[in-house]
């Protein structure tokens, strides 16, 4: 656990400015609740994606949206399933994501209907949605694409 621990450590040190690059909070949620998962088939796989992802991201870093997404598919989303199976892990869009969608969906409503009822309803819906998310963020059982 230690290793996993020094390892991040060692990665937020050499980091420059693409922290989002590297998953770093959903890497973190899953070092600090490693110890939860109850199956030790598991629980050593999980050690094992971890200490590969770090020592590639370590090793040869990343330097691209194009890397990040690969990382993520081969590490970070197994890892995702292995927290979603033992300790009820929930994938989410980043909340600024879906503040991105309403906006682009505002500008179409707006283009295609003049009613300020549509605009009400579309917006109450998407800020209780982002409230969850913003919930779901805080619980910390989460892991993200760029978080």
């Amino acid at each position: 656990m230690k290793e996993l621990e020094d390892k991040l450590d060692h990665l937020y040190t050499n980091l420059q400015s693409r922290e989002k690059y590297y998953h770093l909070k959903s890497v973190k949620n899953f070092i600090s609740n490693i110890d939860h998962i109850q199956n030790e088939k598991d629980k050593i796989l999980a050690y094992n994606i971890l200490l590969t992802y770090l020592d590639i991201v370590n090793e040869n870093g990343i330097f691209s949206n194009k890397e990040s997404r690969k990382v993520f598919i081969d590490y970070i989303e197994p890892l995702g399933l292995i927290f979603k199976k033992h300790m009820k892990y929930y994938f989410l869009i980043l909340p600024s994501s879906l503040v991105l969608v309403a906006i682009i969906l505002n500008l179409v409503f707006f283009l295609f209907t003049k009613s300020a009822l549509v605009f009400l309803v579309f917006n109450s819906i998407f800020l209780i949605l982002y409230l969850i998310l913003m919930l779901f963020l805080r619980k910390g059982n989460v892991y993200c694409y760029n978080y």
